[in-house]
Order: C-alpha cells, then structure tokens, then sequence
C-alpha cells in the first residue's frame, strides 16, 4: 500500500535528521518529525491499514536505533515508545471523532490538541523517559520533558499539516499551491536569519508570516509553515547558533524550552486560523439564510401570482417576472401549443432583444439540439454546471447564448399528470450556481406552473364552449328578409382575450360555469 512506503519513508528521513541534524545521541530526546508523520497516517488510514502503518513505522525505528550503535533493550524500548505514542493519539482522537476531522473548528481542533498533541506524547514520553532512565541512567523527569515537547511539537506541526492537506478537495489550485510555496520558503529563510545571532534576539521575525498564514484560515498551511519553522530553528540551535545558544551548557533545557517556545508560536497562529475560519463560515451561514429566505419570499409570490392567473397569459406573465426572473439570472418560459407542434418562448426582461428575435416562436423540428428541447420531449430536467459542460453537451448554447454570457443552465420541464406542456429554463452567468437548493426551487416553480398552466387551460376551454352554446341557442335570422338590414350578431364580451398560448378566445371576468348575455340586435330599414 502507498501509505505504508510514504511512512516509511518519511519516517526514515526524519529520523535520520534526528540523529544526524539535531544530534540526538548527545542531546537525548529532541525535536522528532516522525512523530508527526505517524499520527498523521493513522488518523488518515483506515483503521483496518493501521497495523501496516504502524508496521512500517516500526521497522524503520528499530532499524536506525540500531545503526547508531543503541543496544537491543535501548532500541527496542524506543521503538516502542515511537509506535505506542501514535496508537495511543489517534485511538482517542477517533474515539471523539470518528468522521471528517476540521481542524479548523473548535472542538475538532480541542480535541486534537488534547489527545493528539498532549496525551499521545504523553504516553511515548512515559516509555521513552524510562528507557532512557534505565539504559543511560539519564534523569527520569527530564528525560520525560525532552520527549513529550519534542514529540508534541511534531505531532502538533507536521502532523495537524498531514491532516490538513488529507481533507483538502484535489485537485487543488496552482495559485494556491504557489502561495504556499512562498510561505514556507519566507518562513525558512526568516527562521534562519532570526536564529543566527546569539547577542541579538531576531527568532520572532518568522512569526508574522505564521500569523498571515492563519489570517488564510488553512491549517495546512499553518501546521506546514509551523513545522519549517521549528526544523530551522533546530538545526540552527544544534549548530549552536540562535538565542538559545546560551544554554548550551544544558543541552536537556535547551531543546526542551526551544520546543515550548515554538509551540506556543504555532499554536497562536492556529487560533487565528480557526477565528477567520469560524467567521468565514458564520458569513457563508448567514448568506444560505438570506438565499433560503429569498427563495421563500419567491415560491410565495409565484405561488400567490399563480393562483390569480386565470389565463395562460397570465400564467405566463407570472412565471416569467416573478419566478424565473427573480431566481436566474435570465431565462425563458416554453409552452406547447395544443398540437405539441410548436414551441413558444417568453424570455425574462434581461435577455437580449436580438437574441430572442430568432426564437419567438418555432417548430419543434426546427430547433438545434438545445436543453430545452431535450427536456420537452423526454420530461426529465436536464442541468449544465459551468461553460465547459454546455459547449461539450450543447454546443448550439454557444451560439444562442454568448451574447448573455451563460456559465450555468438548469431547465426543468413543465407537466401535469403524464403530460409535458412545456419548460422553465434557468440560466446564469457564474459557474457552479446551479445548487441542489436552486434546482430544488426549479422544481417546485416548475410543478406549481404546470397545475396552473391546466388549470388556465380548462377554464379557456369551459369557457368557450359555453359561449359556443350560447350562440347555438339565439335565433337565426335571414338576412333575406324584408325589413331588416343586418342578420343577428354576437358581440364579444368587453375585455375578452384571444390566448397566444392555446389559441383560444377567453374573459377572465366571468367565473366557470356562468351565464353571461350576448348582445343581438337587428337593424330596420
């Protein structure tokens, strides 16, 4: 598995540094990398994976304890000081969170920096401290020191970095990816300059730059830039450069205020983090509010407008100012005429007039392969996310389209029962802006329109067959006759409406099922 060759890897390599950098072997207990990357893969892996990581991790150890001349008990003892450290973190870690870990949230972050950061260590201090004790005859409390700040420090930088990147969303952006570079390389060379001088305190020139890295709210960027600081600052410390120079004299105090110190500069800048990050999303919270509010306010109106519309055309009317236009940032509404033939097109006040010239009215067969007509004919909705999509899927969009800058297409159809009568087209110029909750509000506009759309329709329908009927029960008169010039005539109710949506001539004014009376009258000579 991939997990277990990076561990081993990286394990190798921090600690050879250890040993090889930081000299552990004179020092003790030091400033410990591997720490952090163990923690890290465990809290990455399944938890199935961890006998593997812990494997590795491991094999690793006991191999280079081995190589710089420990003995058996001394390289066995921190062995497995190193592999019960990290079991022990991530076991309570996952016991208080078992899912997605966001160190950027409070609890999550508390809960890290409690087991991970401080009861982890704490346990491999407790090992460590007595296998150094007895093989070395070192100092039990000191020893225990040495090992829990070195190892807390790695577990709280490049272990919280390994985390962060875990649950970042790939691939990630290049401006990012050079941003961050940027941070860690300013960091770097500050944390070297800073720590060079033993007379002139400069090791808080890096600081800033972690500060700025929390201002971003990416503990990632925090923890990584956290832990160059801290490598520096311990390479520099062991080459006996740096304020802390002066405690050279106590090696065992020197690296272990050292670590103290950075911690407590890394852990500022992670508070800082998780304050933007909280305020990022109280912000993000708050626009969802106004958004599910806005949509509300919306489905009210249109539900109100539809429920006054007693003609297609007012339907329509309403469809298009107070649904469509207000959740797109333009869009149409398409209806079939009775024969399912053609298709006629109400754009919102915000499209073009040069672009919908072309597309008033036209036959079904007529039209390019476009999402509406997709939609009309197989009833399902159909939704185009970013202009990448709509040129791969439709590319007559494009043509239509570019002059109203389309980045976002979601068209729902119009139905009732079984029947298609039409669709709503929603249209914006931002890529990504069709959300579940837009399409949702789609949806419901698009149900409500087609209830209405019916109901519109039945009532032109009982109302023209009633006027039929009126017509068929007045007297016919010949126009032969003598003394009269004029035949009997049927005057057509004041404020009678032909619809351009069914073809049929209607009144909103009297309501289903009544009576009104028809003019006739006869001129004499």
């Amino acid at each position: 598995m991939w997990i277990v060759a990076v561990v081993g890897v990286a394990y190798g390599l921090g600690s050879g540094s250890a040993w090889l950098l930081f000299h552990a072997s004179d020092v003790g207990a030091v400033f410990f990398p591997p720490a952090g990357v163990t923690l890290g893969a465990l809290l990455l892996a399944r938890r199935e994976h961890w006998v593997y990581v812990l494997g590795a991790a491991a094999a690793v150890e006991l191999g280079i304890n081995l190589s710089q001349g420990l003995a058996v008990g001394a390289a066995a003892g921190f062995m497995l000081t190193n592999t019960v450290e990290p079991l022990v973190g991530a076991t309570l870690v996952r016991h208080f969170l078992p899912g997605r870990i966001d160190l950027t949230r409070v609890r999550d972050a508390g809960v890290y920096l409690t087991c991970a950061v401080g009861l982890g260590p704490l346990a491999g201090a407790l090992i460590g401290a007595t296998t150094t004790a007895w093989t070395a005859g070192a100092g039990w409390w000191t020893a225990l020191g040495q090992f829990w700040a070195g190892d807390g420090l790695a577990v709280l930088t490049l272990g919280s970095a390994v985390v962060g990147l875990g649950t970042l969303r790939a691939p990630l952006p290049a401006r990012r990816l050079w941003r961050a570079a940027l941070v860690l390389t300013a960091t770097a060379l500050l944390t070297a300059i800073g720590f060079w001088p033993q007379d002139v305190p400069l090791m808080y020139l890096p600081v800033p730059l972690l500060l700025a890295a929390g201002f971003g709210g990416r503990i990632a960027t925090v923890g990584a830039a956290g832990f160059v600081m801290a490598f520096v600052a311990n390479l520099q410390s062991a080459a006996g450069r740096g304020p802390w120079a002066v405690l050279a004299e106590h090696p065992d105090v020197e690296a272990a205020t050292l670590q103290v110190y950075l911690a407590f500069v890394v852990v500022g800048a992670w508070v800082l983090a998780i304050a933007v990050a909280e305020r990022d999303r109280a912000r993000a919270q708050s626009r969802r509010e106004v958004a599910a509010r806005r949509r509300l306010e919306t489905l009210q109106e249109v539900t109100a407008g539809l429920a006054g519309a007693a003609t297609a055309e007012q339907v329509v009317r309403v469809l298009v100012e107070k649904g469509v236009g207000v959740v797109a940032d333009h869009g149409y509404v398409t209806l079939l005429d009775r024969d399912g033939v053609n298709l006629r097109i109400w754009p919102t006040s915000t499209v073009p007039p040069a672009t919908m010239a072309r597309f008033a009215e036209v036959r079904l067969g007529d039209l390019a392969r476009l999402p509406v007509l997709d939609v009309v004919q197989r009833g399902q909705p159909v939704t185009l996310g970013s202009l990448a999509e709509i040129a791969d899927r439709y590319p007559a969009v494009m043509d239509s389209g570019a002059e109203v800058a389309t980045r976002g297409v979601h068209v729902v159809p119009v139905r009732v029962a079984e029947r298609t009568l039409g669709a709503l087209a929603f249209v914006y110029h931002q890529d990504g802006a069709v959300t579940p909750e837009v399409a949702s509000l789609a949806q419901t506009i698009a149900d409500l329109a087609g209830q209405a759309v019916d109901r519109a329709e039945r009532h032109e329908a009982e109302y023209t067959a009633a006027h039929e009927l009126q017509r068929s029960l007045l007297p016919r008169i010949s126009d032969h006759l003598p003394g009269y010039g004029r035949g009997p005539r049927t005057s057509r109710p004041s404020g009678a409406t032909t619809s351009a949506a069914t073809g049929t001539t209607c009144s909103s004014c009297p309501a289903a099922g009544s009576r009104s009376r028809s003019a006739t009258w006869w001129d004499t000579a």
